[in-house]
């Protein structure tokens, strides 16, 4: 598969540079993949336009076949944005200013909006391995204070966690998105909590 598409704009690598990696022939061809010759030269560090997608994945640029050893490997200009909207807070990965990852951490409607905490959530599930997956937090805490008394939580009273939810007093699990570690639970929620350990 094709690493550029035609529009692209690449730079062709230094000579010197692509000599020292591949063999030099008698007639001045360096070796590579798909040879460049002698006559290719004057593309050296400049910037062309990909006129073409060839079938053996290498590319038409101004008349002369390239390939990807060709070209200039430029670093990926990274940009991370994460903001606030209404209860929510939002994150976009771009790479090259093209969008390349988006996620959300909305919060849960009995807790109290806290960006710092927001901001965590939204690195953990942008950089996340999805091949890693945490398992749910199972465990029991007491609610220690809750002076906003925003959720329905009995202070002194044990809650059960189990597949990172529990239920409140008013009936129904929360937190809304289930959470992996008590340290996460603790982070989002307005009341004090103490995890019991057994």
């Amino acid at each position: 598969m094709a690493k550029y598409k035609v529009g692209d704009i690449v730079t062709i690598r230094q000579w010197e540079d692509m000599a020292k990696e591949y063999e030099t022939n008698s007639c001045g061809t360096i070796e590579m993949p798909c040879n460049f010759v002698k006559s290719m030269r004057y593309m050296c560090g400049n910037k062309y336009r990909v006129d073409d997608v060839l079938d053996s994945g290498n590319y038409c640029i101004d008349g002369w076949t390239v390939s990807d050893q060709m070209i200039v490997n430029e670093p990926k200009k990274q940009q991370l944005v994460i903001y606030r909207k209404g209860n929510a807070t939002i994150g976009i990965l771009k790479e090259n200013g093209k969008e390349v990852k988006r996620a959300a951490a909305k919060l849960h409607p009995d807790d109290t909006y806290n960006f710092e905490t927001g901001a965590h959530l939204i690195l953990d599930r942008i950089f996340k391995d999805d091949a890693i997956v945490e398992p749910l937090y199972n465990g029991k805490v007491v609610c220690l204070s809750n002076t906003n008394n925003i959720s329905k939580y009995t202070v002194g009273k044990i809650y059960e966690f189990k597949e990172g939810r529990f239920v409140c007093d008013g009936g129904h699990s929360t937190p809304r998105y289930a959470v992996h570690t008590f340290d996460e639970w603790k982070a989002s929620s307005s009341a004090e909590w103490l995890e019991i350990k057994e």
